[in-house]
This record gives C-alpha cells, sequence and structure tokens, in this order.
C-alpha cells in the first residue's frame, strides 16, 4: 500500500475493504508462484497464515494449518482469482468490520460470489466443488 493511499484508508472505510482484499489477492498470487502446483486451498491457507501473522498471531504448528485450512474451506471452493476476493471481503469482516456496516456492497459481492458453494453445501455436491479446484487434497 502508497503511502497517500495508506492515509486515505484511515479516513475512508472503503479504501480500507479494498485495500484488505488487494492486499491478499497480491498474496495469493504470491504464493501460487510459490507453491506452483499446490491445490487452491493450500495456497489460500498460506495466505490466511501470513495475514494473520501481520496482527501479531504466531502459528508455527501443526494446530495453526488445522486452523487455516478450516477458516478457507469454502472459498477453496472458488476458481481463481474469485477465490482469493472473498477471503479478502471475509478478512474485512475478521479485521475491520465497521467497513461492512458503512459499505454494505462488500457483503453484497460476498455474498454474489459464495452463491454457488452455499447451494453447494445445501445441495450435498460441496465434495465435487471442491475437488474441482483441489485434485491432489481431496486425493
Amino acid at each position: 500500500m502508497g503511502f497517500i493511499r495508506f492515509f486515505r484508508s484511515l479516513a475512508n472505510p472503503k479504501v480500507l475493504g479494498e485495500e484488505i482484499i488487494d492486499s491478499i489477492e497480491k498474496s495469493f498470487y504470491k504464493y501460487s508462484e510459490k507453491l506452483k502446483g499446490e491445490d487452491i486451498h493450500w495456497i489460500l491457507a498460506h495466505v490466511w497464515l501470513r495475514r494473520r501473522s501481520f496482527h501479531g498471531e504466531k502459528f508455527n504448528n501443526e494446530l495453526s494449518e488445522t486452523i487455516a485450512m478450516n477458516e478457507t474451506y469454502l472459498f477453496a471452493c472458488l476458481p481463481p482469482p474469485t477465490c482469493a476476493k472473498a477471503l479478502g471481503i471475509y478478512m474485512i469482516k475478521k479485521e475491520a468490520p465497521q467497513v461492512l456496516e458503512k459499505h454494505p456492497e462488500f457483503l453484497q459481492e460476498f455474498n454474489r460470489i459464495m452463491a454457488p458453494v452455499l447451494k453447494a453445501t445445501d445441495d450435498g455436491t460441496i465434495d465435487l466443488l471442491y475437488k474441482k479446484y483441489n485434485p491432489h487434497l481431496s486425493a
């Protein structure tokens, strides 16, 4: 985030939300390159762990990976880069919920993006959707 954009994000909740999403998407692309050939779920889990570590949380054990995998499971049922955008909006909810109160368009976009995943959860086809984007982890 640039210096000017950083100060704008302090005064403007919409800019803060956009910055959180942008940061998640950039991390996703970085880890996609670093972990080439890995399933989307594994990449998203790494993005989640990195983001949480920026907030002072310590993650360096198997339990941390389990938490990250649980937190990112539904997002791993989406194609890239949509999965990263959905995770970014989710992180707004975790880190800056006041942004969603003032800018419900983020939540509306989240609901639109997640609709097929929630439908698959309801109709029992979530495992098939997960397998589509995570063939190694679902084997």
